[in-house]
C-alpha cells in the first residue's frame, strides 16, 4: 500500500482533491523529492524574478523597490554554493541567523510587500529564484 506522501518511488508526493471538479484526485510532486504547495491567500496574478547577493555576509533586499504581494515563494538557485539564509533585515548568514535555505530548497513567506524580504548568503554572488502573487 503507498503512502499519501510518499509515491512508489520514494519521492515526496501529495493526493489533492480538487474542489471545483467534484472529487477528482490527482498527486502533486515536485523535482528532486522535494513537495512544494501553495495555500493560503490567493492571488489575482503572479509575478516572478531573481536576485543574487553580491557579497556574502552583507544582506540586501529581494527587491529594490516597494512591491506588494500576498505571498512570495523563495527557491535558492540550484548553482549555488553555498546556503542562502532569508528573512527581515536582521537575517546574516555568518550567525546562522534567518531561514536557511541549501541549494534547491525553498521557502514561503506570506508577506505583504516584497521589500521587507532580505537575503544573505554564505558565498559571494549566490541567489534565489522567487515567484510571487500579486492583489
Amino acid at each position: 500500500m503507498e503512502n499519501a506522501l510518499i509515491d512508489g518511488n520514494h519521492n515526496a508526493s501529495l493526493l489533492a482533491e480538487d474542489a471545483d471538479n467534484a472529487g477528482e484526485t490527482q498527486r502533486l510532486k515536485s523535482r528532486g523529492g522535494a513537495l512544494l504547495t501553495a495555500a493560503g491567500p490567493s492571488a489575482s496574478s503572479l509575478g516572478d524574478g531573481v536576485k543574487d547577493v553580491s557579497t556574502a555576509g552583507t544582506a540586501e533586499r529581494l527587491v529594490a523597490a516597494s512591491t506588494s504581494c500576498r505571498w512570495v515563494i523563495v527557491v535558492a538557485k540550484y548553482g549555488n554554493a553555498g546556503k542562502v539564509y532569508v528573512g527581515a533585515s536582521t537575517v546574516d548568514a555568518s550567525n546562522e541567523r534567518g531561514a536557511p535555505l541549501d541549494p534547491g530548497d525553498s521557502i514561503r513567506l506570506d508577506v505583504e510587500d516584497l521589500h521587507e524580504v532580505w537575503l544573505d548568503v554564505e558565498s559571494n554572488g549566490d541567489g534565489v529564484s522567487f515567484v510571487y502573487g500579486k492583489e
